[in-house]
């Protein structure tokens, strides 16, 4: 999973978690992989909600990545390839 990340380009993740729990499904083996030493991204922020229990956090590559455009819009995901062009 990390890997695709890397190969993807991708500089930040965002997770969400309310109550103490995962938000989604896929969020837990998500964070575990993102904890690992090894991983490349470490964790910037933990936004804690003010209104309702729950936090997000924020995981930034520890280098800089470059989005791979093409890998984006292969993935069937023309709108965020659009989004991503403009950083280039």
């Amino acid at each position: 999973m990390v890997a695709e990340l890397h190969g993807l380009g991708v500089q930040h993740i965002v997770i969400v978690r309310e109550n103490g729990a995962d938000a989604y499904p896929h969020s837990k083996q998500m964070r575990e992989a993102l904890a690992a030493t090894d991983s490349g991204f470490l964790l910037k922020q933990r936004l804690a909600y003010q209104y309702r229990p729950g936090v997000t956090e924020v995981y930034e590559a520890a280098g800089t990545a470059m989005p791979d455009i093409a890998a984006v819009r292969e993935m069937g995901v023309p709108g965020k390839a659009a989004s991503l062009s403009k950083l280039q």
